[in-house]
């Protein structure tokens, strides 16, 4: 972390508007990708975001949408500076070797700084969204206030996106015309990308914004083999992975995916196309066991052999993570349950009967 600290001050002065949005966490600015907003120059949407699960920082921009750790950031972008970092790091190092060595390394080093280029414009990476159609979930008002009501972490509103024109953002990334003849809500959403591992764009949901439309959610697949989920692009698969049944619940969970009303016959997809591992998954469904969909796809979840959560220890009527969050319960209670109550196998089968109310 420190490292990369001290990278990013490194560089802060070539960043137009770079600022401060909580030390040692959030750092925002123009982004240097895309250029950033053309209809504001005072508007910044570049950010570098320290995650607490990874121990590392983040570069996002909510105008291009690019994603990347902030090592490729700065190596792709900033490669002179990289360079002088990595020489620096390895004089500390080599300070602390026998000097015959020490006489060879410096050789090397000076090689290597003849051949320093001098630094290329970037240039802008295509992500196939049209920047009039989709926004930084910040930039929206009313995209904010929902978020900010539903006490989503301002650390995680990067993930998140907003547009005024939903089936025409649908129709823009729409390279296959899977949805030419389809009549889609117009209005005003906040939006999910649903990325593979890779962060390419398998589809996209819209949460409704305006309380009387008729159509809550809507979720439009371009890649009709994959599977419907938010998050795959974030997770560390080396860790324990969270599986949630909606994509807000995740927001408030490390690590944390959802399988967007999907069941875990979807979690197999995942392990078998991104070699993830089956036995890191929890699978954290809502907390509904008078639900006989909720309850017959926890049963799949066990019977594809997934370690599952049943809530009846919790004690508590709210029946997602979302409304957890809203009534009082922090974040870190719910995800240290999640972590010490869930069960598989023959177990998780007597949990799961004794728990159901159907």
């Amino acid at each position: 972390m420190f490292d990369e600290l001290d990278q990013i001050f490194s560089i802060q002065f070539y960043l137009d508007r770079f600022k401060t949005v909580q030390p040692s966490k959030i750092y925002n600015f123009r982004c240097n990708i895309c250029g950033d907003s053309k209809k504001s120059e005072f508007k910044a949407r570049g950010y570098f975001i320290f995650s607490e699960k990874d121990s590392k920082f983040f570069f996002k921009c909510h105008n291009c949408g690019v994603s990347l750790s902030f090592a490729t950031y700065f190596s792709k972008y900033f490669p002179n500076e990289c360079r002088e970092w990595k020489i620096k790091h390895a004089k500390e190092i080599l300070k602390k070797q026998p000097r015959e060595f020490r006489s060879n390394f410096k050789e090397s080093i000076e090689k290597y700084m003849a051949n320093k280029v001098p630094i290329e414009p970037s240039e802008p990476v295509q992500t196939g969204i049209d920047n009039d159609l989709i926004m930084a979930v910040e930039d929206h008002p009313a995209a904010k206030e929902y978020i900010i009501k539903r006490k989503i972490p301002e650390s995680q509103w990067f993930k998140l996106f907003a547009t005024d024109r939903f089936g025409d953002l649908v129709h823009s990334l729409d390279s296959d015309k899977k949805y030419a003849d389809r009549k889609l809500p117009n209005d005003s959403r906040l939006v999910f990308l649903l990325c593979d591992v890779n962060g390419n764009i398998n589809g996209i949901q819209g949460r409704a914004l305006d309380s009387n439309a008729k159509l809550r959610y809507a979720i439009c697949m371009f890649n009709s083999d994959a599977g419907k989920h938010f998050g795959l692009d974030s997770i560390d698969k080396e860790k324990t992975i969270i599986a949630t049944e909606g994509a807000i619940d995740s927001l408030f969970l490390n690590n944390s995916i959802a399988v967007n009303g999907g069941d875990a016959t979807g979690l197999d997809y995942i392990c078998s196309n991104y070699s993830l591992d089956k036995s890191k998954f929890i699978v954290a469904f809502d907390n509904e066991p008078r639900s006989k969909d909720t309850m017959k796809r926890l049963s799949r979840a066990i019977d594809l052999g997934y370690k599952v959560v049943i809530w009846n220890d919790l004690k508590t009527d709210c029946k997602d993570i979302n409304e957890m969050v809203l009534s009082g319960i922090s974040s870190e209670k719910i995800e240290n349950y999640i972590l010490n109550n869930n069960y598989s196998g023959i177990r998780a089968k007597l949990k799961l009967n004794s728990w159901k109310k159907v």
